[in-house]
């Protein structure tokens, strides 16, 4: 199991953890309300899923290890001085925690302390879940049950391929709805309202199914890669290697 955690635009910084912890704890709840009514007694009012928070305990290595998952790095420089930055700005981090868990959220603790015997640095840290109003931003937070993992078909295209996956889920169980809603804009120096009407779903609405298939093609890029790497090595003839026949019996991932 590898575990990373990244930042920046397109993930442009972060790291391997260089030690995977024994193991991690997810906390959830739903937000439901209990309310008595004279008539009927206590009712149970569902409510919308609480973020989730994940966090685990471990430690930071002070010198190389065998056991070790990533390149020897000085543990405070490396590691826990990014981490406290990180938490102290509220910066969004991307948490994938081998194939079960894949989300955005916030560092909402970290502590770490120097053990006597050997140097190495203890550490506790917990992420929770980011979740924006309207459910439209690249930080939703996205768990397991999210995406799936779908093996490359012969004359697919990513477009094709997301339809065959989420498409068929939603036709089958998430209802279309039209709705309308103002926009403020400016015209000739006067602010006016003007209305926009889209066609969406109910689980658009409730924030899922919010990536596109393009999302996917940039998420898979190192898989993109090296299958036409390798497809070139196999082929050297070919001067130009369309990635879709490249991908073929590959396995990408297909988010929601």
């Amino acid at each position: 199991m590898d575990i990373f955690i990244r930042w920046g635009k397109n993930d442009a910084s972060g790291f391997k953890l260089p030690v995977n912890p024994s193991s991690y704890k997810i906390d959830g709840k739903q937000q439901n309300t209990s309310v008595n009514i004279h008539a009927s007694g206590e009712i149970n009012l569902k409510g919308k899923r609480a973020l989730r928070t994940v966090s685990w305990s471990c430690f930071f290595p002070n010198r190389k290890y065998d056991f070790a998952q990533a390149k020897y790095h000085n543990p405070i420089d490396y590691y826990v001085k990014k981490l406290v930055s990180l938490m102290d700005s509220n910066t969004t981090v991307h948490l994938v925690l081998g194939e079960s868990i894949n989300f955005f959220g916030t560092i909402e603790s970290f502590s770490w302390g120097e053990n006597e015997g050997n140097g190495d640095i203890n550490y506790e840290i917990s992420i929770k879940e980011q979740r924006t109003l309207g459910g439209t931003s690249r930080n939703m937070s996205i768990f397991s049950d999210d995406y799936v993992v779908y093996v490359w078909k012969k004359n697919d295209t990513w477009t094709k391929a997301y339809k065959k996956i989420w498409g068929r889920m939603a036709d089958k169980t998430n209802p279309t709805y039209t709705i309308t809603y103002p926009i403020p804009i400016t015209v000739g120096g006067r602010r006016v309202i003007t209305r926009r009407t889209i066609t969406t779903t109910k689980l658009q609405l409730d924030g899922y199914y919010n990536h596109s298939p393009e999302y996917s093609r940039k998420y898979n890029k190192k898989v993109i890669n090296a299958a036409i790497k390798e497809y070139r090595k196999a082929n050297p003839r070919v001067k130009k290697v369309k990635e879709e026949v490249a991908l073929v019996g590959k396995e990408v991932i297909l988010w929601a």
